[in-house]
This record gives structure tokens, sequence and C-alpha cells, in this order.
């Protein structure tokens, strides 16, 4: 159990919430860390005011808007920042990842790029999402929408007849997204749905399985895991929806995002072009293969698992089983995939940078901090509703894992939600053993939850 209220601060929420300053449910950490929310009239009026017309006129790049582009993504998304493409070519295949191009829409001295270097990141809440820019640009003008033309940063891969990678070329381009789906979609027409897509996807299905097995022999570390995905509707209707991590269109999008990511950090590397690569320490985890429970084995790994870090010299990402890694591939709502976004286009149409390092260093020094905060208040934001769902319960049993054994309390994972919970347990239960558990009471605000041992 956590506690992270106080009384008296109950009582000031009470106070406002009577006065109809606030609402019950008030995101205070918001208030308290000073997230900015709204944007300058400013950033609205350039957002408004962008016409891709007039950058695509602008802007000297391949033209690729013959290729039928598609997108994977969840249902609900709205600022589409990649999409793929399949070729046949004499010798084999030749495969594209596209990403929006933000950097050329969005000046460094704009009003525009002074928000997202605000914001940093666009933070996804369950009752909220606050962008990192302005809904204008980035579910509009900056989203890779069906049907309209847009700027990209281009990244084709050539692949032989056993899907090995022979050449890659990157560039600005002018694309058109011609079909979005939604990762439900892929799967299905990859288990036999027809489409005339099938082929196409089913070859990405087969290059992203050899990827995934060169990067695990690599040292890469594979954890599987659930998500659930909290929505909170009209009425403060709290859904819930189970998203399965590793299905084949996860593997799919993950491994050519990757992929991409990769390459562009070798590309910066070679060229010495100063950008944030994203480097991640060797763990040992041999002791571990014998575990056969998931949420233990997943427990026990990120427990050992220091945080990736994010610096001016390239290095390996061992998590992930890669030797050079940067992040490119969300321009849209990430300020760090921006700026090597800028970096890597300026050096493609100019041979110059935007940044040298003496200025990019200390803005990835503030990203990397900011960044993680604003991480721990998404999570925190998300486990509060959670139990704001959970307060219904009260009474219903659950099944748990104990994750870890301090005397007469455990550490336990709700089997139904990937909730960890601590629990006064009776016996002397082992790491993996399965429990039942009463729930007895909720707390949402001081984030507490009680449980009861069924025996």
């Amino acid at each position: 159990m956590h506690q992270a209220g106080t009384e008296p601060s109950q009582r000031a929420l009470d106070i406002f919430v009577r006065k109809g300053i606030w609402d019950e449910d008030e995101h205070l950490e918001l208030l308290r860390d000073q997230i900015p929310v709204a944007f300058s009239e400013s950033a609205w009026k350039e957002a408004e005011q962008l016409r891709m017309e007039d950058a695509l006129g602008a802007k000297d790049c391949a033209d690729l808007t013959g290729l039928h582009l598609f997108s994977i993504d969840d249902e609900s998304t709205t600022d589409i920042d990649d999409a793929c493409s399949v070729e046949r070519t004499p010798s084999g295949w030749r495969l594209g990842v596209h990403i929006t191009d933000v950097a050329s829409l969005i000046p460094i001295d704009s009003a525009l790029n002074a928000a997202a270097r605000e914001r940093l990141t666009s933070l996804y809440l369950p009752d909220r999402k606050i962008p990192m820019f302005p809904p204008p640009f980035s579910e509009q003008l900056g989203s890779l929408l069906p049907g309209a033309p847009r700027l990209a940063l281009s990244a084709l891969f050539d692949l032989d007849e056993n899907l090995e990678v022979r050449d890659t070329h990157i560039f600005s381009s002018r694309i058109v997204n011609r079909e979005r789906f939604s990762y439900e979609q892929v799967d299905a027409i990859l288990d036999g749905a027809p489409h005339p897509l099938s082929e196409s996807l089913r070859l990405l299905d087969c290059f992203s399985e050899k990827l995934q097995h060169k990067r695990i022999a690599a040292g890469a570390v594979m954890l599987e895991r659930t998500e659930i995905q909290i929505h909170v509707e009209e009425e403060k209707r709290i859904t819930l929806r189970k998203r399965f991590r590793e299905t084949r269109s996860n593997r799919i999008v993950s491994e050519m995002m990757i992929l991409v990511n990769r390459y562009v950090a070798s590309l910066c590397a070679e060229h010495n072009l100063p950008v944030g690569y994203r480097t991640q320490d060797p763990v040992a985890l041999d002791d571990l293969e014998d575990i056969q429970n998931e949420a233990l084995r997943r427990h026990q790994i990120l427990r050992r698992v220091k945080f990736s870090k994010l610096s001016m010299e390239p290095g390996p990402h061992h998590l992930l089983g890669v030797d050079c890694y940067t992040q490119v591939t969300s321009p849209l709502r990430r300020f760090t995939d921006l700026l090597v976004q800028r970096q890597i286009v300026r050096y493609l149409t100019q041979g110059d940078v935007a940044y040298d390092r003496d200025e990019m260093a200390p803005m990835l020094q503030r990203a990397e901090e900011q960044i993680r905060a604003l991480k721990r208040l998404e999570r925190g934001r998300e486990r509060y509703w959670l139990l704001k769902y959970l307060q219904s319960s009260i009474g219903e049993e659950f099944s748990a894992v104990v994750l870890e054994v301090r005397g007469k309390n455990v550490q336990a994972e709700l089997t139904e939600f990937a909730l960890k919970v601590s629990v006064y347990v009776e016996g002397q239960p082992e790491p993996g053993d399965a429990i039942r558990l009463r729930l007895t009471g909720v707390h949402p605000r001081r984030d507490e939850i009680h449980f009861a041992q069924l025996t």
C-alpha cells in the first residue's frame, strides 16, 4: 500500500469541490507540477493557418504518392505519424516506413515549436489527452490521414527473396496514406480474412518475425504483457480494454519502428550528427530462465533493468538487442523524436544540421528528466482511474500471483488487471504462488487498495 495523499489535502480538495472550483476527480498533479494544458493563441493561430499545399509546393522531395501506403494503429488514434508500404521488385521486395515530416512544417523559431519544446511529449490519460501540438496540427495537418497528401521522411529497405536487407535509402518524400488499419483488422487478415493487401501484410509478418529472432539472438529481452487500457467516457463511465502486446500486428509495427530507429542512429553516428542516442546497460538474467510464471519473470527482470539513457554518444541498447539506437518515429508525440528528425532532414536536404552539439546536449538533458516525470504522472493517473473502477467491486474475489514475500506481507499482481498490490497473508507463500484475495476497500485519492486473503 502506498499513501500519496494526506488528510489536510483531502479536506482542501473537498472545500474546492463544494465551491464548484474543482471536480472531485481533479487531476491535482497537473496543477502541482504546472503542466501546460492550454496552447497559446499564437500556437493555435499558426496551426490553423498552415497549408499543406504551400508546404508541398515549397519542398523539393521524391514523389511517392503512387505507392499504396497503409497505417496500423489503435482504432482511437487520431495523431497518425507512421505508415508502411510493400512493393515487389525483380530481386525481392522493397519495404517502406514513412514518418510524417513535422520538421519541414514547423520552423525552429515558431510558436508551435515553442509549445512542443515546453510540453516535450503528448500525455495520454484515461480521462483526457494533452497533445504536444494543438489538435489542428497533431490530428489534421501533421497526421497521416487517409487520402491526404503529406510530407514524409521515408526509409526504404530492399530485401532479397530470403528477406535479408541488401540496401537502404532514406530521403524526404511526398506521400498519401491510402488505408488505415487497426491492430485487430491486421490480425484478422493474417488469420485468413480476405483483403487486397493480405500478401503485403503476410510479408511484413514474416519479415518482422525474422527481425525479432535476430534481436533475441543478439540478447534482446522479450517481455510478454497485457496492457490494460482505461478510458473515462461521458458521465465518468470507466471502461477497461485488454490489449495483448504480443500479437502479430503489434510485432509488425514495433519491429519496423525499431528497424528505422536503428538505421537512422547508425547514419547519424557515421556522419557525426548531434542527436540523442538511447542506450541500455546489459543486465544478467541467466538465473531467471527457469521461472515459469510470466508475471513473476517480468517482475524480476524489471527490478534488475535500469532506465535507458539518453546520450550524445552512440552505444548498445542491450534490452532491444541492437548496437545503436535513437528515436525518430514519433515526431508528433515526442519532442526528442522531432529533434532527431530535424537533424536528419536538414542533413539530407542541405548537408548540415539544425542544432550543433552545444545546443542539443542541454535540450536532451532537460527532456530526459522531464519526460520521465511526465510518464510517472501518466502511470499515476491510470492507477487512479483503475482504483476508481474497482470501487464498485468491494467484496469481490480476485486471483493474484505472489511476486515478493516480505514477512507476512507480500507484493502480488492481480491477474485480471496486472495491478500490483500489497496484502497481509497467512502461511508461507513463495514467489510465483497463486493466491485468492477479497477486495475490502479502495481509496483512489490516497492511492490505497486493501485486500484480505482467502484461505
